[in-house]
């Protein structure tokens, strides 16, 4: 009775191993986790306050919420340096706003970083985005990106990307050489 008892409990340990394993380790946080490896943009905040976006932005927010955290975590999105402005808005912005410019590690403009993004992101393995959730989801990153890192925010948003930038450099050094080189 002893023994059988043994072999049952080793057998229900080493299935539930089988189980649990893979999801403690899909739940970590470092470079091992499914969202890949760390970036600042991950300790950043982890949602964004929609409610006084238009209502069609609010609806693609749910549908980036939706389809983005398959294999990351909002943060990682929300706090980038991507700036998606068409080439007359750059033209504009070089007039009027021309520290926009001035470091890529806070502003990354480009007339298509979104959209190149989420089709990156939609082509890797096991992310579902539909062909019809596609340019929502871009549709909600180029209105947010152009509301909090442009115009009233340009000011706050670039503080808060360097502090971004700065506690990732002293958190994960060499990490930080990898993405940025320095």
């Amino acid at each position: 009775m002893q023994r059988l008892f043994s072999k049952t409990f080793i057998l229900t340990v080493f299935t539930a191993s089988l189980i649990l394993v893979p999801w403690v380790r899909s739940a970590r946080a470092d470079d091992a986790g499914p969202g890949g490896p760390p970036y600042p943009n991950d300790a950043g905040e982890a949602q964004v306050d929609v409610s006084q976006y238009p209502s069609e932005i609010q609806a693609d927010y749910k549908i980036f919420a939706r389809r983005c955290t398959q294999c990351h975590s909002l943060s990682r999105p929300i706090n980038s340096q991507f700036l998606q402005l068409t080439s007359d808005e750059q033209k504009t912005a070089h007039e009027k706003e021309p520290d926009l410019f001035t470091d890529n590690k806070i502003w990354q403009i480009s007339d298509s970083v979104w959209t190149d993004y989420v089709k990156k992101m939609q082509s890797k393995p096991g992310a579902i985005i539909r062909a019809s959730e596609f340019d929502k989801i871009v549709a909600f990153l180029v209105y947010d990106s152009k509301t909090r890192k442009t115009g009233a925010a340009k000011n706050t948003w670039p503080v808060t990307r360097q502090k971004l930038l700065d506690d990732f450099k002293k958190s994960n050094p060499k990490r930080y050489a990898e993405i940025f080189g320095k």
